[in-house]
């Protein structure tokens, strides 16, 4: 495998630049991927990539990814409706709180209940919900604050700007 936590290997390191060069490479070409934007090829490939996850054969999520990603761009059928609804646009806008948090929510609740018969099970069920909760903290406790401090301070940096160029 090639987990990201294996922190003594520069695996995780050369998959990043590999996932990034096939992503240039596919954005380059993403033409020519135009059977795999059917809602079929779509679902064929989420089932793949999912597959892979319950494996966990990375190299079979990636490929599917790499697909994946310029496909959904492309489709304009029920697979692009489903996507536009308020549930994924939600998780768009709490997407980096569950970046940063969801690691050390994993471990937690992997070590908790290591030697626990059904182990996997809560591995898959617990901790999302466990990070989608924390998500929703955080982007409304930090996030959403910070990010309006922010554009405040570009502003009133902005307008002291422009009135020093007058």
């Amino acid at each position: 495998t090639m987990d990201i936590a294996e922190a003594n290997s520069f695996l995780p390191l050369t998959r990043c630049f590999a996932e990034f060069a096939l992503g240039i490479i596919l954005f380059r070409y993403q033409e020519r991927i135009g059977p795999l934007k059917s809602d079929p090829a779509i679902v064929i490939l989420l089932l793949f990539a999912l597959a892979g996850l319950l494996l966990r054969y990375d190299l079979a999520v990636i490929a599917a990814i790499i697909l994946l990603l310029p496909a959904l761009a492309q489709n304009n059928g029920l697979v692009a409706r489903s996507l536009s609804t308020a549930l994924p646009h939600r998780l768009g806008q709490i997407s980096y709180s569950i970046y940063l948090i969801q690691l050390p929510i994993i471990v937690s609740v992997d070590r908790a209940i290591a030697g626990h018969s059904g182990a996997a099970y809560v591995h898959w069920a617990v901790p999302p919900l466990v990070i989608i909760a924390v998500a929703i903290g955080s982007y409304h406790a930090i996030e959403r604050p910070g990010g309006r401090f922010m554009q405040s301070l570009i502003r009133s940096s902005w307008g002291r700007l422009e009135a020093t160029t007058r």
